[in-house]
């Protein structure tokens, strides 16, 4: 995973291995102020972190970060 930080040290999007629904495009995970958004590079659909929950251990180190109150 390929992770850009910001802030305090932890990353704010990091490109995952998983793959878009729709296209089969490769995803990026960006934590916003609110919530957590699962963006495709290829097609630029943004999905919902729900649609991809069977994918979370992908994503770990990545969540480890978000406060639980934004899944």
């Amino acid at each position: 995973m390929l992770n850009s930080p910001v802030g305090f040290g932890t990353p704010r999007q990091a490109d995952t291995e998983m793959f878009c629904k729709k296209c089969e495009g490769s995803l990026r995970v960006i934590r916003s102020c609110r919530e957590v958004t699962v963006f495709c590079n290829k097609c630029g659909g943004r999905f919902r972190l729900e649609e991809y929950v069977d994918y979370i251990d992908d994503i770990e180190d990545f969540m480890g970060n978000v406060p639980c109150d934004r899944i």
